[in-house]
């Protein structure tokens, strides 16, 4: 875990300081999904879910080092992709 952060709090400064939107990451998951998405709905700051994804260069070779990609889903189209 790199940081826990309550999300509730994070949408509400994001309310307060008038952004129109948040993105949240996960390592490799979208596990705050649903808290973020409430929080979303009741500050009315929109919700970008977003993924910490990992790539090599091919899955055939094992012991490559690893590297890190944010993908951040700005609606449903790009949630579903």
């Amino acid at each position: 875990v790199d940081a826990m952060t309550d999300v509730n709090e994070m949408f509400k400064k994001a309310a307060e300081l008038k952004q129109r939107a948040l993105a949240i990451s996960d390592h490799g998951t979208l596990a705050s999904w649903h808290d973020a998405r409430k929080a979303s709905l009741k500050y009315g700051v929109k919700f970008l879910p977003a993924c910490e994804a990992y790539f090599v260069d091919s899955v055939k070779e094992p012991k490559q080092k690893r590297r890190h990609i944010v993908l951040i889903a700005s609606n449903e189209k790009g949630y579903r992709n």
